[in-house]
């Protein structure tokens, strides 16, 4: 009879641990918390056979980084926890569950002042999705993030600086008119649609027409001027596609010291 060499004997009872780790502790979550896992996974907005088909005896024996935050919040624990890396299944005092709707929000693309980009080019095929807290103030309107590209708006009030990902509330599920000082996604157009930039900018009325302004370091970035006659807009067309409600930034592990 042959021998299993020590490296791959400990490589196979670590992947065997962390399967029943990860069922065992999703179970416990599971009892603890009174769900069922098709309960629990409708819940969290995942497919309805995902929890089930952890916890069975013959399930699936990992979950992706993508997937495990998602899993980890309907479950009131931490990552850390389903995967073993901790005995403690609690969240930080300080990141006490939210009792806030978590929603699943699809990330449309990138907003970038001043780049048209043929409509084909916007491909939906390969969509990533946030999970993000249902807004206060327009908990049933539709949410879409876009990641942000450039420095249009890196003064405004609070900065949104390249890199920064940005939750955005439909503005027609709103029913609000525009008004001043609002951080809005702009959708512009032109050559009859086959081309289209989208940009953030912040509202400025007045009586006769609304203007879109950037708020930056950089002067290079141009206001976009919409008249109420129709005329005087040069066939552009520009739709506000919703409302700026919250910034993500990255932020870096460390950065040079000063000297």
């Amino acid at each position: 009879m042959g021998y299993i060499p020590l490296a791959l004997s400990e490589a196979m009872l670590d992947k065997t641990y962390m399967a029943a780790t990860l069922a065992q502790r999703v179970q416990a979550r599971l009892d603890h918390l009174n769900l069922g896992p098709v309960e629990a996974a409708t819940k969290g907005d995942l497919e309805r056979t995902y929890i089930r088909d952890i916890v069975k005896p013959d399930g699936k024996k990992t979950v992706t980084s993508r997937l495990m935050p998602k899993l980890a919040a309907v479950l009131q624990t931490t990552a850390a926890y389903l995967n073993g890396e901790t005995e403690d299944p609690s969240l930080p005092s300080e990141a006490a569950p939210s009792t806030r709707e978590l929603i699943t929000v699809p990330k449309v693309g990138r907003v970038e002042a001043g780049e048209f980009r043929e409509v084909l080019e916007f491909d939906d095929s390969e969509r990533d999705f946030l999970l993000e807290q249902a807004d206060d103030e327009f908990p049933r309107a539709r949410m879409f993030a876009l990641d942000v590209v450039g420095d249009s708006m890196n003064r405004s009030e609070p900065p949104i600086p390249p890199g920064a990902v940005i939750i955005c509330v439909d503005f027609d599920d709103t029913g609000l008119p525009l008004m001043d000082g609002m951080i809005v996604a702009l959708e512009r157009t032109r050559n009859g649609g086959l081309t289209r930039e989208w940009s953030v900018k912040e509202v400025v009325t007045y009586d006769d027409r609304n203007e879109f302004q950037p708020r930056s370091t950089a002067t290079r970035h141009e206001t976009i001027v919409v008249y109420d006659d129709p005329a005087a807009n040069d066939g552009v067309e520009v739709k506000v596609m919703g409302i700026v409600r919250r910034i993500s930034t990255p932020v870096p592990r460390n950065k040079p010291r000063r000297r």
